[in-house]
């Protein structure tokens, strides 16, 4: 049997050139993740590196939690991009980023607030340093989202991934930089801030690099709906850590209540994404209810 490649309005030069630069950026992430292990292991104790692991390893897991509920919107960024429908791509880059804001905000202070019992309860008392770097990296779950789709999603859409290993390629510079300076000092500590600020530089290159192909709508509006409710959060969380101690039962309470004032707050304040992902959760329920 004969198969028939056909080759017209294929630009093969194109397409590998944009494969070696990605596979070139998926080796520079994956050199660039490895790297603080790496210098830790010759300037640390196996404890520090293990308290440095665990912490680490809990925010990327939490990380994957906030990327599930952008990545479906993706495909349809880039369909709008294509068809050169401008204003559909802003108004969904700005609805992804704010889902960002809205889902990482809230958790990184749950996460101040239950990372002590909850590194306990999976990793055991000899870990309580884990839980101190959890905190801090839970910054991440708010710089990194942003760098990505801001930055890598936006250059891969645009055509422009040649210009992604540049962000990486300094992000990995600044950590090893950071973490030859900082390790030697502070161990685990160190390790730890080394690479928040590498991430922040990520997301400002990125950033940098991907503003003139977006203009964004409605960003500050939503960042402050979500700080003034995460006030409201949080006072909740600190007054049921001060007068409770059960763990388990106490950790269901802390995220039950904490996820309905935090809801309910930008619901009162007519954040736009919330309310519209409740009335269509509405809907349904009156659908399936007849």
């Amino acid at each position: 049997m004969r198969y028939k490649i056909f080759k017209k309005g294929l630009n093969f030069h194109r397409h590998i050139k944009s494969i070696i630069f990605l596979v070139a950026v998926n080796l520079a992430i994956e050199i660039y993740s490895l790297v603080d292990v790496t210098m830790m292991s010759f300037m640390c104790s196996k404890e520090s590196i293990a308290f440095y692991k665990y912490g680490h390893n809990v925010q990327k897991v939490l990380l994957q939690v906030v990327n599930t509920f952008t990545m479906v919107l993706i495909p349809r960024i880039s369909f709008y991009f294509k068809e050169r429908n401008i204003n559909e791509f802003n108004r969904l880059l700005s609805k992804t980023l704010k889902i960002i804001i809205i889902i990482s905000v809230p958790m990184i202070v749950g996460i101040y607030f239950t990372a002590d019992f909850l590194i306990v309860a999976l990793y055991g008392s000899n870990y309580v340093v884990s839980a101190r770097l959890l905190k801090w990296f839970s910054l991440l779950l708010l710089i990194s989202p942003i760098g990505y789709l801001l930055g890598s999603r936006v250059l891969l859409v645009t055509g422009n991934e040649n210009k992604m290993i540049f962000a990486v390629g300094t992000g990995a510079v600044i950590n090893v930089i950071g973490n030859s300076f900082l390790i030697p000092f502070h161990a685990e500590y160190g390790a730890t801030i080394a690479s928040i600020i590498s991430e922040v530089v990520v997301m400002v290159v990125y950033v940098n690099l991907g503003k003139r192909f977006f203009n964004l709508t409605g960003i500050f509006k939503t960042f402050i709906k979500v700080l003034l409710s995460v006030v409201a959060m949080g006072v909740y969380l600190y007054i049921l850590k001060a007068f409770f101690n059960n763990g388990w039962i106490l950790l269901v309470v802390q995220i039950i209540g904490g996820v309905a004032i935090y809801g309910i707050s930008l619901f009162i304040m007519n954040e736009e994404v919330v309310k519209a992902y409740a009335m269509s959760l509405i809907r349904r329920l009156k659908v399936h209810g007849k």
